[in-house]
């Protein structure tokens, strides 16, 4: 689990973009491509992605310390936020918390 979560956060650091169209508030959509690091708040994935930059294992150590989880591929969500810088807020089916994450890692159903 340790080397998927670095992987992770290398991959929300450098902000791998998508041809996919934004997700829509309110709206399911599901986890693509890849397991996704979503955090509990806009100001720790910002963190996670700062340090991600210089020294993965380092924001991975933060990120964990922080709360951050690993949604599967393919995890069933529900778009609740979206955010100006490219982030999008998650709730997992069947879970009450919204999570933020790289919104390109989010594809409509």
């Amino acid at each position: 689990m340790p080397i998927r979560v670095a992987l992770t956060v290398v991959a929300l650091a450098a902000g791998i973009a998508s041809a996919s169209a934004v997700p829509e508030i309110g709206k399911p959509g599901h986890i693509k491509d890849d397991d996704a690091l979503a955090c509990p708040s806009v100001e720790i994935v910002r963190k996670v992605m700062s340090l991600g930059q210089s020294d993965p294992s380092q924001g991975m150590r933060y990120a964990v310390s922080k709360g951050c989880i690993l949604l599967s591929e393919g995890s069933q969500i529900v778009v609740e936020d979206l955010s100006a810088n490219g982030l999008a807020c998650v709730r997992a089916k069947g879970k009450s918390a919204c999570l933020w994450m790289n919104q390109t890692q989010v594809a409509s159903d």
